[in-house]
């Protein structure tokens, strides 16, 4: 009864162990596989949403610390889909130490020696661009500043010839307009007065317009070229459609005849 009893305890801490998962083999890696954040962990890789993926990891690892297989697939997600490269790759590594640590001779440990070495040697590529790319962006600052620089002056130039050219235009549109007329009297029906009949010409077409004919009216400030701009004609085509008209002595509200379009 008594070796029977010892051959018994034997056993039963054999079975103990093995039920705590001592012995490392199969048994242990499919417990690993059956738990439940480790399978969804996998289900959401399948599906691309590596987020996801991601934190059902951590889950599986918060219920199991020592489940390699979890760390492994963890730090495969860090390095293979992450957008922070740099603070991914360093948790990628540790994830790939602890599943080495954790099963140093199965499965994943080859894989992840392999992975770690990989991570190690983009960790250390993108430390030594780091400098290069600080440089180029302090350039990339200084360049904008003297653009900005160069563009003030400029600006004020522009905006005092706008404001000297609006105060011209308002000038010789007030005087024009405060001009008295020489005229001695009220012009008679049959005969208007010379500078009447002389601002009448003024105000009159070079041409008679045809029918249909589109024409402009003269605006403070506008000029043969300005007018050309503004209904996108040529010039020479402006000047031939006024073949009377003196550029240089142009009327507020006179007339001007537009070429066809």
């Amino acid at each position: 009864m008594f070796r029977l009893s010892c051959c018994g305890r034997g056993m039963l801490l054999v079975l103990c162990l093995a039920l705590c998962g001592c012995f490392p083999g199969g048994e242990a890696q499919m417990d690993e596989q059956k738990n439940p954040y480790f399978l969804a962990g996998k289900e959401r890789a399948a599906e691309l949403d590596y987020k996801g993926a991601i934190e059902a990891f951590e889950k599986a690892l918060e219920a199991n610390p020592h489940s390699a297989q979890a760390h492994f697939e963890l730090a495969v997600l860090y390095e293979q889909h992450s957008d922070q490269k740099e603070d991914d790759y360093v948790s990628a590594m540790y994830h790939y130490s602890q599943a080495i640590k954790l099963r140093p001779n199965d499965y994943p440990a080859d894989n992840a020696r392999q992975r770690l070495a990989s991570c190690k040697r983009e960790l250390v590529k993108a430390e030594a661009l780091a400098p290069v790319a600080q440089n180029l962006m302090r350039e990339l600052d200084k360049l904008k500043e003297e653009n900005h620089l160069l563009h003030y002056p400029l600006d004020c130039v522009q905006l005092q010839s706008r404001r000297a050219a609006t105060n011209r235009n308002e000038v010789a549109a007030a005087t024009l307009l405060s001009a008295p007329r020489l005229t001695n009297g009220p012009p008679s029906p049959s005969r208007p007065s010379s500078s009447d009949a002389g601002l009448a010409r003024d105000r009159q077409t070079p041409t008679a317009p045809a029918a249909g004919a589109r024409t402009h009216t003269v605006k403070p400030g506008e000029t043969l070229y300005s007018i050309a701009r503004q209904y996108r004609v040529k010039l020479e085509s402006l000047t031939s459609a006024n073949p009377s008209l003196d550029a240089k002595r142009m009327k507020i509200g006179q007339l001007i005849n537009l070429p066809p379009t």
